[in-house]
């Protein structure tokens, strides 16, 4: 039997012990909270937090999604938004998603755009049951937030492989020159057309931040990035657009994360000089 070296060794064991701690993030549900300084923002939007939700892909916590709901009502959001991909573009079923859209609302005004998995034509129709349960759908189109006497745009664009750039100057449209603006966009691969457009803050899922995170290189695969992608999770600055990529609740092609777990977003703004 060949021998080994100390180091190989211990760097062998430790790679194993690292597998159980890594495949866990399968199950875990990670709450993230984070402070976003953002250019131009009005004073009376200081503190004003957003939960962000993405990529569900039918996942359940806890009976009619209770375990979830506690985590949002815990975190006192001002407005929760959702970015898309909340069903599988091949089951039909969707009572895990309008199951949590039903007790949303009455925790905070929801926002929701489409993403890949929402447009299959085996959920044609979703937007109107959402907006039944009193879930904005924010689809190539905005809203004014009111807070005090000072006011920002929130706005969205549709699934991008369906709507593309003219979906989102649809949703731009109107919005006062010089008016702080937050997106709701699935795809965060399209960040230059959201720079370009003075977007001042991009909400964003699609990644499930690879998914398959390795140590020491990061997220191995993002669907229209390719391998090592860019743009998988977290806070990114691009100019003067900073992107938030929700890591997502849910699984889809692979049936497992590694070292990725699912992810509730607390973001909260602030004024940045």
């Amino acid at each position: 039997m060949p021998r080994i070296s100390r180091r190989t060794f211990l760097m062998l064991a430790a790679g194993a012990a690292l597998v159980p701690y890594g495949f866990h993030a399968t199950y875990a549900l990670e709450v993230t909270r984070r402070t976003i300084g953002l250019r131009a923002l009005p004073t009376p939007f200081a503190g004003y937090t957003i939960c962000h939700l993405t990529d569900l892909h039918l996942a359940e916590f806890g009976h009619k999604q209770s375990d979830l709901l506690a985590i949002i009502r815990e975190g006192r959001p001002d407005i929760v938004v959702m970015t898309g991909d909340m069903v599988n573009g091949k089951e039909r079923r969707e009572e895990p998603f309008l199951t949590l859209c039903d007790q949303l609302p009455g925790i905070a005004p929801t926002y929701y755009v489409t993403g890949n998995h929402d447009t299959n034509s085996l959920h044609r129709g979703i937007e109107g049951r959402l907006e039944q349960r009193g879930v904005h759908v924010l689809d190539n189109r905005h809203v004014t937030l009111a807070r005090e006497d000072a006011s920002m745009a929130l706005a969205g664009v549709g699934e991008w492989g369906r709507f593309g750039a003219a979906g989102l100057d649809a949703g731009l449209r109107g919005i006062p020159e010089g008016e702080t603006v937050v997106l709701l966009a699935h795809h965060p691969e399209q960040i230059a057309h959201y720079v370009s457009r003075g977007v001042d803050l991009v909400l964003s899922g699609h990644t499930h931040g690879g998914q398959v995170r390795l140590p020491f290189v990061g997220s191995l695969i993002a669907p229209n990035q390719g391998v090592f992608p860019k743009y998988s999770e977290g806070l990114y600055r691009v100019d003067d657009t900073a992107m938030y990529i929700s890591r997502g609740l849910g699984l889809s092609v692979m049936p497992f994360r590694f070292n990725c777990p699912r992810e509730v977003a607390f973001l909260t703004l602030q004024p940045r000089s």
